[in-house]
């Protein structure tokens, strides 16, 4: 029985008038393909800022604190699933088959991030491109409390570390690891949700695709890309 709603989120809120990038579109596309029978929400910067004003306009002033971009997008993709349940799917994560056989019976999931992307010392280290959950789920009012009510940290000079513990995986993982019943959360294996590395997944954009990497498709229900646009050079907020 699945519990979490039928309902697929992504987000692209770049408020420069920039258009969505064609490859983009192409890997978002599978997941409609694959998933006829969900709902499929899109989220861009204006329809993000009329649910913002709609339901939490307290939250506001703290979203447009946020010093990169890419915070805002991490912090309001938790405060989505929160809101309406579903599932969300970074839009350079591509679906290979239906996702539904590994969400039975879960009220919460996320997706482990390959082996080789976990820091030293953390025996669990949570992607949040791939989640989902039933609405107002428990783990999903820690995530948002994180984001929006927690002081906004002063950023120093290492902008991926600094991103990644503030409001990306290293924050989940750490919230995740707080929890003391964390039956709750159904945890899905790289080797399901994403099978490629950082680098694996950049050789093979480039065209340099190998058997080993062909033969971690075997269990793979989706991939990831890693196009990591957020990384892009850009100026820090004063």
């Amino acid at each position: 029985m699945l519990k979490i709603p039928k309902i697929i989120h992504q987000v692209y809120d770049y408020r420069d008038g920039r258009n969505i990038p064609k490859q983009l579109l192409e890997i978002s596309s599978t997941w409609k393909m694959n998933h006829p029978d969900w709902e499929y929400n899109f989220w861009d910067h204006q329809k993000i800022d009329t649910f913002l004003k709609e339901y939490y306009p307290h939250y506001i002033s703290h979203y447009f604190q946020y010093i990169f971009p890419v915070q805002r997008w991490d912090s309001i993709r938790y405060l989505i699933v929160f809101h309406y349940g579903g599932m969300y799917v970074d839009m350079d994560y591509e679906s290979l088959e239906p996702i539904e056989g590994l969400l039975a019976d879960a009220e919460c999931f996320f997706g482990s991030e390959p082996e080789d992307h976990k820091p030293a010392g953390m025996s669990v280290y949570l992607g949040n491109s791939f989640f989902g959950s039933r609405r107002h789920h428990p783990f999903l009012q820690l995530l948002v409390n994180k984001c929006f009510e927690s002081p906004v940290k002063t950023f120093e000079s290492d902008k991926m570390r600094y991103v990644l513990e503030t409001t990306g995986p290293g924050m989940v993982s750490k919230m995740y690891n707080y929890l003391a019943d964390k039956r709750k959360i159904r945890i899905l294996p790289a080797e399901h949700v994403a099978p490629w590395s950082l680098n694996e997944a950049r050789l093979i954009v480039s065209g340099r695709y190998t058997s080993k990497m062909e033969e971690k498709l075997e269990k793979a229900y989706c991939v990831h890309y890693f196009f990591g646009s957020w990384l892009e050079k850009e100026n820090v907020k004063p």
